[in-house]
């Protein structure tokens, strides 16, 4: 039979998850973004922004870009968010866009990245054929960052033995606090 300090402890701890969840989600409603915040999964962007910088995502883009604008996005064959900075910016009389698309805003940029660290630009990522990346692939800009703070997430997605040592920490954490 449970007792009242059991359910006690249980509803403590489903508020403080549902109360994360909630500012997560409202937070996400108020950038309009899939993720706020992201963290820099590989080297690419040396020196800017290193692996395991968690980086805050502006989503208010405007309709035209600039050129060294740093941007997250996502293309058809990765799983993860790319960052990466423009490199070229196409006009509407480019070659390119007018051979690849049929496009019916005319003032929305397209643009070609390129990683800092990286020698060559960002064309061998994007799926065969396509030479920019239109609007629907952006998820935002860089509004700012926090070094070192993304280390904990990499160091779970990459090593599996680290993700369940922390499930494990919780679990233990979690039965210890029931059975007192």
């Amino acid at each position: 039979m449970l007792t009242r300090g059991v359910v006690k402890r249980f509803n403590h701890i489903a508020l403080i998850i549902c109360s994360a969840l909630m500012f997560w989600k409202g937070v996400t409603a108020l950038q309009n973004a899939e993720s706020p915040i992201a963290v820099v999964m590989s080297g690419s962007m040396d020196p800017g922004y290193s692996r395991g910088d968690l980086i805050f995502l502006s989503t208010h883009l405007e309709k035209t870009m600039n050129l060294g604008d740093v941007l997250v996005f996502r293309i058809e064959n990765m799983d993860m968010p790319v960052v990466h900075r423009v490199h070229r910016i196409y006009d509407n009389d480019h070659p390119d866009v007018a051979k690849y698309l049929n496009f019916q805003d005319q003032s929305v940029p397209y643009v070609l990245t390129k990683g800092d660290h990286n020698f060559v630009d960002d064309r061998l990522l994007y799926p065969e054929g396509q030479v920019f990346l239109c609007p629907k692939h952006f998820l935002g800009k860089i509004d700012g960052y926090c070094p070192y703070l993304g280390w904990i997430t990499l160091v779970l997605h990459d090593y599996a033995i680290a993700r369940y040592a922390f499930l494990l920490g919780l679990s233990v954490f979690y039965l210890k606090e029931f059975v007192n």
